[in-house]
């Protein structure tokens, strides 16, 4: 094998063993032996993200329940919540209610949610999913302000 195209063989092996999992290339690459991998403090995995189930809506925890099996995520990190699945506005009282039942139930390694209902809701005058990310604390639009010049 030419030196040029053993020494690109070895460096395309590298870069694909730092955006992959550490399996060998080829056999007889030197550059492409297995190192163990170290998980990122970080990097969101099944194991940091919590799932949002609405224990009223069937589709929801059928959807929650497929989601965690496919992704690996540990069945504590399923977090019930409810509320009608029929109206598509929730109040900000009710929505904070919801928010604080997510807090008390969230796994201290939980770092992201999964939403898992069948439409979408509002909170306020913002989605639910936006309201779950501000922190419930962004639900009434920002007053007007009047530049002076």
């Amino acid at each position: 094998m030419p030196l040029l195209q053993y020494l690109a063989t070895g460096l395309a092996g590298l870069a694909i063993l730092g955006t992959t999992a550490c399996y060998p290339l080829r056999s007889g690459n030197p550059f492409a032996t297995a190192i163990p991998r170290q998980e990122d403090p970080n990097q969101l995995t099944a194991a940091r993200l919590g799932v949002i189930v609405n224990r009223r809506n069937r589709l929801s925890g059928q959807i929650a329940e497929y989601y965690r099996r496919q992704r690996n995520i540990p069945p504590e990190n399923l977090i019930w919540v409810e509320f009608d699945p029929g109206h598509t506005t929730l109040s900000v009282e009710a929505f904070a209610e919801i928010y604080a039942a997510v807090q008390a139930q969230t796994p201290d390694q939980v770092q992201a949610y999964a939403l898992t209902w069948a439409q979408p809701y509002r909170v306020g005058c913002m989605s639910i999913t936006a309201a779950f990310a501000s922190g419930q604390t962004h639900t009434h639009p920002a007053p007007a302000r009047t530049l002076v010049r």
